[in-house]
Order: C-alpha cells, then structure tokens, then sequence
C-alpha cells in the first residue's frame, strides 16, 4: 500500500517531461506565468510540482522540484535554472486561482518492505540483469559503465537513476514514476527493455541509449 503524507498547495508545471526524485532538471523558463511562478517559489523557497503534459490533460502523479541555483538570468527577463526532483505527488484538486496552475497534492512514498534483507539481494540480481541486457543493447560501453557506476554510487533509487538516463517514451517513463516499489519499478524496466530486444533482434541491429531529459534545457 502506498504510503501518504501530508496535503500541500502546490505550484504546478506540466512539461513534456517526467521528473525523478534526486534527478536533476535544467529548464528555461520564458513564458511569464512561468517567471511568475519560479520567482515565486525562489522568493519564498517553495517547490514546484513537476506533471507530464498530454495533448488535452496533465498526468494526475507527478514530482516536485526545487530550484538549486538560477543558472543565468537574460535581458528580457527569461532565465535558466537548475531544479532537482525531491518527491512524488497525486493531484487531488487542481486550483485556478493564478496565472499559473496550482494543485492540492498528496505527497506519496514507496510502500515499505516486509523482508528487507532478502528485497535488497532481489533488487540487486536485478539491477546485474538489467546492465547484462544493456550490454547487448547499447553500442556504447563507455555509457553503459558510467550508467553502472551512478547506481552503484547510491544516489537514489537504481530504478530512477536507470530511467533517467535511457531513451524510454514519456508514458513508459511515466509509468515507473506512478508505481510504489523499487521491485516493482525495476521489472517495468526490464519489460521495457525486453520489447526493445525484440524489436532489435526483428530489425536485426543494436540500439543506443540516449538521455533523458537529464542535461537538457526544457523551454517552457
């Protein structure tokens, strides 16, 4: 069961993007509802909620981000900035009181492990089968390494870490957000990645691992 915290006002940004907590995300923020909004948030060091834009809706989970530096403010009042996702939320109300969109939102956490000891031997046998899939898959061993050593380092979840970084599509990436167990998340990405080794063994060529929205500027 998923575990709630508490009900908060929070400032929304639908993007064509999906944040992970402790994933970095430069953005360049241009419109001025948006300069409304990050000023806002700089000035009273509030996070901004981080939702996937649909053609016709906002995804109803989310992550919230802080801002962790302005990167560089322009003439015409446009700015870049370094944000981080920090935690998940469900929308319960959105609220159209500004400019901007803002929403009461339910903060949820994973759902706690029964068997620590033997959940954290599981997540690593296949965290090894997700990297001896990539090996096949990626031409890149260099990119592959790196990858291993980011997760290996602990920074966040391996799923997030993992996730971030690959190609997948925004629904697919979408879906690993919404789900509340590193296990559960962990074989989502093996399942992504054995219908990518199916398309690859039909078409008879390797793929290549491209970034995520880590290292990139979103215009928004």
């Amino acid at each position: 069961m998923t575990q709630e915290l508490q009900e908060d006002l929070l400032p929304l940004f639908p993007l064509p993007v999906v944040l992970y907590p402790d994933m970095h995300l430069p953005l360049h923020v241009f419109e001025a509802r948006y300069r409304e909004m990050i000023g806002f948030c700089l000035e009273t060091a509030t996070e901004f909620g981080v939702t996937l834009a649909r053609e016709e809706s906002i995804a109803s989970v989310g992550c919230s981000a802080a801002v962790l530096k302005v990167v560089k403010e322009h003439p015409n009042g446009e700015f870049d900035i370094l944000s981080v996702g920090v935690r998940r939320f469900e929308i319960e109300e959105v609220v159209n009181e500004k400019a901007y969109l803002q929403a009461f939102v339910r903060y949820i956490e994973d759902s706690p492990s029964t068997e620590a000891g033997e959940t954290s031997d599981i997540i690593d046998a296949k965290i090894d089968e997700i990297f001896a899939i990539l090996g096949v898959l990626v031409r890149r061993a260099d990119a592959v390494e790196k990858l291993r050593k980011e997760v290996d380092m602990g920074r966040g979840c391996a799923s997030y870490i993992i996730a971030d970084k690959m190609g997948f599509d925004l629904e697919d990436r979408q879906r690993i957000l919404e789900l509340c167990s590193e296990l559960e998340r962990l074989d989502t990405i093996l399942e992504i990645l054995a219908r990518a080794s199916e398309t690859v063994a039909r078409r008879s060529r390797p793929g290549e691992m491209t970034s995520g929205a880590n290292g990139k500027h979103k215009h928004a």
